[in-house]
């Protein structure tokens, strides 16, 4: 399903699966800015980078560009193509119902990191940690959550090489 297609309630996204030298890009979310009625303190989860699409962002790309700034202080990103299939989240548990769509489908992108691993550092504050670890740990820092499950067939798929 193209992007501009996303059923009514699901929110626009774009992320992630950053690699650099076999290793993959994580974040650590701890709260939801949109909840409402206002930002909401979360048990920290691993992610890859990802948010939402804004009104002014020029393109998915350059709203890639934005959220991994934002939640990895850096630019240094190669963007090597996007994904054909893309993540799709519910919103359905809490505390998720705090937000103001119930889901989100995310255009997702497979990109290189260029820089420094060690100057990483999220720069808002949905995110406290930011850190390159290798497959088999991002699969288990993922989980079975939507995410993992979506990383994991990436790799049964042959997307990325296997750990």
């Amino acid at each position: 399903m193209p992007i501009s297609s996303i059923p009514c309630g699901m929110r626009k996204a774009v992320g992630a699966v950053v690699v650099c030298d076999g290793y993959l890009l994580l974040v650590r979310k701890v709260l939801l800015s949109q909840a409402l009625p206002g930002p909401l303190p979360i048990p920290p989860e691993w992610g890859i980078p990802k948010g939402g699409v804004q009104e002014g962002d020029a393109s998915l790309e350059a709203a890639l560009m934005r959220e991994l700034a934002e939640e990895t202080g850096s630019d240094a990103y190669r963007i090597i193509r996007r994904l054909p299939r893309p993540l799709v989240q519910h919103f359905d548990r809490a505390p998720y119902t705090a937000l103001p769509f119930r889901g989100q489908e995310t255009a997702v992108y497979l990109a290189e990191y260029l820089g420094n691993s060690g100057g990483l550092a999220p720069q808002d504050a949905e995110i406290d940690r930011v850190l390159f670890v290798p497959p088999v740990r991002a699969l288990a820092l993922l989980g079975d959550s939507e995410q993992g499950a979506y990383v994991r067939r990436l790799y049964t798929e042959g997307v990325l090489p296997c750990p």
